[in-house]
């Protein structure tokens, strides 16, 4: 929430019809761990690592010999394409783009999916 604050397509009165604009579908927020009785458990691990700001870069120690791959989904209503594309080649992964997946690609087309995958890499 922290992060998502700073950016405007998170903003609260962002509309589809504006620059940028993202979906919330998959975050979970502060207030849930007190209102859902199956994340009151996780609230004290959720509050601590919410306020972690000392994070190392993601990719961080990944190099040309890494194997890496990634599906794309063109119309991603959660991720916008450009970001996934962005994301993948700062570690030169190899990128297969489909429109015949969505968001829930690998959970519904699970094989299917990893087979993409695996294949990418050589295995």
């Amino acid at each position: 929430q922290r992060v998502s604050e700073t950016l405007d397509g998170f903003a609260p009165q962002a509309t589809p019809d504006d620059a940028e604009f993202y979906l919330t579908g998959e975050h979970i927020f502060p207030f849930q761990f007190d209102e859902d009785p199956a994340l009151r458990p996780f609230k004290e691990a959720a509050d601590e690592l919410a306020g972690k700001d000392d994070w190392p870069h993601l990719y961080a120690g990944l190099g040309a010999s890494t194997s890496a791959a990634a599906v794309v989904y063109t119309d991603d209503i959660f991720v916008p394409r450009e970001l996934s594309l962005e994301t993948a080649d700062i570690i030169g992964a190899k990128v297969h783009e489909t429109a015949a997946w969505q968001h829930d690609g690998l959970r519904r087309h699970g094989r299917d999916v990893v087979g993409v995958l695996m294949s990418a890499v050589g295995l």
